[in-house]
């Protein structure tokens, strides 16, 4: 993850664009981090004393919380946790540190701190199906510069074959995502999904 200027965006290695990318905030950002607990949601510090969270898992356009901390502009955030690997506890206390020296101790909401029923693996699939989708638009671009440069068209050809090939994987990441949330939502009420039935 960066933070500065306005916004805050998600990398992955090998994709040159962000893979998520918040939208502007009406303050510079200072500082960020990860929940140590939950896959979908970070922690965001501001210049006008406010801390943003957001929560992908929940929604991803918009601030989850923001708190009022401090008068000062905040310079740095810090979550308490335990552990390693999937052995990580805690997660409930946020350390905030402003510009007049002042450390704030949070504690947070249950809510920010404990992994959902099938968070990891929905994140999972999010963060794939975005990711293929830019590796498509990657495959695209270049198969646009190359028909610009009047490329022979066997290349061109081979190149729209592998344009199908990714599409028709983004089709499974989504199908597989849809799937995952419809047999997520039928175990939240109790309801055996109707892939079991």
């Amino acid at each position: 993850m960066t933070v500065g200027d306005w916004s805050a965006k998600i990398w992955m290695d090998d994709l040159k664009t962000p893979l998520v990318k918040t939208r502007y905030h009406s303050s510079y950002l200072s500082d960020g981090c990860f929940s140590p607990t939950r896959v979908g949601a970070f922690f965001l510090t501001r210049k006008d004393g406010w801390m943003d969270v957001w929560d992908y898992y929940y929604r991803q356009n918009e601030i989850a919380f923001s708190h009022k901390v401090s008068d000062a502009p905040l310079t740095c955030i810090k979550i308490s946790y335990n552990g390693s690997g999937n052995q990580i506890v805690g997660g409930k206390y946020a350390a905030i540190g402003d510009q007049d020296g002042t450390v704030t101790i949070l504690e947070l909401c249950e809510s920010l701190y404990t992994m959902q029923k099938n968070e990891k693996d929905i994140m999972t699939d999010i963060f794939t199906r975005e990711m293929t989708k830019e590796k498509n638009l990657e495959a695209l671009r270049r198969l646009q510069e190359l028909e610009k440069k009047k490329i022979p068209k066997d290349m061109t050809a081979a190149l729209k074959k592998f344009d199908e090939k990714k599409q028709e994987e983004l089709q499974r990441v989504e199908d597989r995502f849809d799937a995952l949330l419809k047999y997520g939502d039928a175990e939240a009420r109790g309801d055996e999904p109707e892939e079991k039935k």
